[in-house]
């Protein structure tokens, strides 16, 4: 997936935000979001007519709203990202599909004299694209699809992987899948439901739109105070690495630093400030030659940015390219790196993860095969990024303990609801009859149907098998609900995090250093009907996890590491810490400790 992002302070642009949802209101900047076809061809067409204006007029940043200080080098940047704007918007001929997005975000605001309202004057243009899923990507998730289910369920006839199968035909296995908003982790959905269930066809859209269902909600939106927390810990974390602030790329609506000490605002105009001290910094253990390692990144960027324009006999602009729009792209997105990485020896250290994943993606598409010295390149910057991405990227979630509880519990705290209801319904199903579940499930269900999709407790209903009617089927009363959900690797590293090294112990392992594409964190229920109803060890967990697709992306594409189990628990005592409240009761982490024998238990009731 790539960006780009532009100021935008033309008012035709501005106008537009507005109209979309975005702009200032009693104080607060909310930001629009372009994703239907009507609303990105608005944008297209406004494009279009700046474009147009500053082929008549060279005062490009005078169409429709002055800019103080605007010189030519910043005119000539401003066209070159609108022409590449343009370039990315057109392509394919009409809007269709679901990996195009753009933001507006309202960046400076000022107060009319005569309303003595608020009024945005400059906007960042966020556009998205790519992130379309590769043949590579579809396969890994298929692969994955069918080994979760010769894995996680019975074996069937002769150990061949088809119990799932069979409980799945015969109305004894509830299965939901849920995936967010991004069009790239809608697709892997399809593709591991397709593996998982074993089906015929090479579409996946079918796929999508009848067995995934996309839930923003509880996979893709932040809880309140997620930005400013991470940003302070960013802060910390960059100065931990960089030796101190002034080597700082600070962000926006930042005050100038002093000595020790740089505020945080989420607004311009008002809104709740964080004073970041640096000297409350905790250790984080960094390479010691830190700074050198930032130095030898930016150089080898800017090397390998001027070897694709030598390459590519490329001019830089994305319409001088009418075939080669693809490594106009490439170009821009690299560039786009190393600008955004250094400036004025300043190191912008979120920049780290972008950069790494970009070498990953061109070394596993192959793009600089016929290239040796590109591809020495890629590896080098590979090389260095890795080093860095190992501290960064995992401690930009929290670096003590009570950070990490905290962010992570407001990223994923509908996520962490919605399992808690989960585990409710597994414990409601296997206590009621069969009838008497039905019968409950479909009071509830009408009790909750506000026009909304979210699942509760039983979620919807289900259909299950009569057992009196069953024939050929020694276990009727058999079922097993499975819940699967398709996020985002921030989701997964907060998960991680709430669970904490007393429930995973992954910390000081190797494949914990990184969550690659389709990592994964599966709690594996079990219940033993001898133990009476009221007694823990009536159900148990066991969780499992793994890391991805990790390995060296030369070697081409890889399939995703086995999930292997971490520890059991009860779930008595693992509904603890996913139902902790934001994260404040840190003593409700230390009781997860408890261990249990791994024996075998008597029947899988839920994923």
């Amino acid at each position: 997936k790539q960006k780009m992002k532009v100021k935008v302070p033309q008012e035709p642009l501005l106008k537009l935000m507005k109209r979309c949802g975005g702009g200032c209101f009693n104080g607060k900047l909310k930001q629009a979001k372009l994703k239907k076809p009507d609303d990105l061809q608005d944008l297209l067409d406004t494009i279009r007519s700046i474009l147009k204006a500053s082929g008549e007029s060279h005062d490009v940043f005078n169409h429709g709203t002055s800019v103080d200080g605007a010189s030519d080098d910043e005119e000539k940047e401003f066209l070159h990202k609108m022409k590449l704007a343009k370039t990315v918007l057109e392509r394919g001929g009409k809007f269709t599909g679901i990996n195009r997005k753009v933001q507006l975000k309202p960046l400076k605001v000022k107060i009319c004299e005569d309303s003595g309202y608020a009024e945005v004057v400059e906007a960042l243009m966020i556009i998205k694209h790519g992130g379309i899923l590769t043949s590579c990507g579809k396969r890994q998730s298929e692969e994955l699809g069918s080994k979760f289910r010769k894995q996680m369920y019975p074996q069937g006839k002769d150990g061949e992987g088809d119990g799932l199968l069979r409980l799945h035909s015969t109305y004894r296995h509830d299965l939901k899948i849920y995936s967010s908003d991004e069009g790239r982790v809608q697709v892997s959905a399809a593709a591991f439901a397709k593996g998982l269930l074993d089906l015929e066809g090479n579409s996946l859209v079918p796929i999508m739109a009848s067995l995934v269902n996309k839930d923003q909600q509880i996979l893709d939106a932040f809880g309140k105070g997620v930005d400013e927390a991470m940003q302070e810990v960013k802060i910390k974390l960059q100065c931990a690495i960089t030796g101190g602030l002034g080597k700082l790329i600070l962000p926006k609506f930042a005050s100038e630093p002093t000595e020790n000490t740089v505020t945080l605002s989420q607004s311009p105009m008002r809104g709740k400030k964080v004073v970041v001290d640096i000297n409350d910094t905790p250790n984080v253990m960094v390479p010691k030659n830190s700074i050198q390692i930032l130095e030898d990144i930016n150089t080898s960027m800017r090397e390998f940015c001027d070897l694709l324009t030598e390459t590519l006999n490329f001019s830089g602009d994305p319409e001088d390219q009418e075939g080669e729009s693809q490594d106009a792209l490439d170009y821009e997105r690299w560039r786009a790196h190393h600008l955004s990485f250094c400036k004025r020896g300043r190191y912008n250290i979120s920049e780290i993860s972008d950069i790494y994943d970009s070498c990953k993606y061109d070394m596993i598409n192959g793009k600089m095969e016929s290239n040796e010295r590109g591809l020495d390149l890629l590896k080098k910057i590979y090389g260095l990024t890795k080093s860095m991405a190992e501290v960064v990227v995992p401690n930009e979630y929290g670096i003590t303990e009570e950070e990490r509880l905290n962010i992570g519990s407001r990223i994923c705290s509908e996520l962490l609801k919605k399992l808690g209801r989960d585990f409710s319904a597994m414990r409601q199903q296997s206590q009621l009859e069969i009838q008497q579940f039905l019968e409950e499930e479909e009071r509830e269900r009408k009790e909750n149907s506000d026009g909304s999709e979210e699942e509760e407790g039983g979620g919807g209903g289900t259909h299950r098998l009569a057992a009196e009617f069953a024939e050929d089927i020694k276990t009727p009363e058999r079922h097993v609900r499975t819940r699967i959900y398709f996020t985002s690797e921030s989701h997964i590293h907060a998960l991680h995090n709430v669970l904490a090294k007393d429930v995973l112990n992954l910390n000081d392992a190797e494949e914990a250093k990184e969550f690659d594409y389709l990592s994964s964190i599966v709690f594996r229920v079990f219940e033993n009907p001898e133990e009476p109803l009221n007694s823990p060890m009536r159900w148990t967990v066991d969780i499992l996890f793994s890391p991805g697709c990790v390995g060296e992306p030369w070697k081409g594409c890889l399939p995703a590491k086995d999930v292997k189990c971490i520890t059991r628990t009860t779930l008595e005592e693992l509904e603890k810490v996913i139902t902790a409240n934001k994260g404040a009761d840190l003593e409700r982490r230390s009781s997860i400790k408890k261990m249990l024998a791994m024996g075998d238990s008597p029947r899988t009731v839920g994923l």
